[in-house]
């Protein structure tokens, strides 16, 4: 009988010299994916048989083709520019992997027989999954149910009572979440959450962080996210529930 060989349709975003390095790359390990073409981050000037188009129609290229696999060459592409395109493209059977400069290439191989496996850095959020959706917002209401009877233990410790009280209330209403994003022009590239009021800087002393990094912990937290990373925030920033 013959055997099918699932095969994984993928493009790679980049210039046109890094795009031709990564494709020979997965040529030579025989990777299991159906090849569509790549995007470029500008058009080029010879005529390309694999050319699909520039970076402004990502999206539609993704719907056209049925993507299942998106590489992006972070040589041509910033952390940013990358964060923002898995926002926007939201589709669960999607795969992003990022392929790193040159030098950071992790290519390995069993034996000195083989041409060697190539490794990229996968990537999902787990806030786009609707399953930590449900977690984070049962633990939400647990937690406010939880605080009711401990309101006099609590009460001592939380900076702005009356708004504790009222952050329950909103909590319990689905108005609110406990945790969410620290403030930043770059959240709306991320999954979309309640307004918050925790963020995964309550979890740290120093507050003193630049605009980048706050990028870069938004984006951790939604990557990273499970109910215990919640719950290790809210013990550390008790005294701000009232936030």
């Amino acid at each position: 009988f013959p055997v099918t060989i699932l095969t994984t349709k993928t493009i790679i975003v980049g210039s046109s010299e890094e795009v031709a390095r990564v494709h020979d790359l997965l040529m030579k390990v025989k990777a299991s994916c159906d090849y569509a073409g790549y995007i470029s981050i500008s058009k080029p000037q010879t005529y390309d048989a694999y050319y699909l188009g520039t970076t402004e129609n990502l999206a539609d290229v993704v719907d056209l083709f049925k993507v299942e696999e998106i590489i992006f060459c972070s040589r041509d592409i910033s952390a940013h520019q990358i964060i923002n395109w898995m926002g926007q493209i939201r589709r669960p059977d999607i795969q992003f992997k990022i392929v790193p400069e040159e030098s950071l290439f992790i290519i390995g191989s069993n034996s000195k027989n083989t041409q060697g496996d190539f490794y990229t850095l996968e990537i999902s959020l787990a806030l786009n999954n609707s399953l930590q959706l449900r977690k984070k917002r049962i633990l939400d209401v647990l937690l406010s149910l939880c605080f009711l009877p401990l309101l006099p233990v609590l009460l001592p410790v939380v900076k702005k009572r009356l708004n504790f009280l009222s952050n329950i209330l909103s909590v319990l209403i689905g108005d609110k979440t406990w945790v969410g994003y620290v403030s930043h022009s770059a959240n709306t590239t991320l999954p979309k959450l309640k307004k918050n009021v925790l963020t995964p800087m309550d979890a740290y002393r120093n507050r003193d962080i630049n605009e980048a990094a706050l990028n870069k912990i938004n984006f951790m937290y939604a990557r990273d996210y499970n109910t215990g990373k919640d719950l290790s925030i809210i013990l550390n920033g008790i005294a701000n529930l009232g936030n």
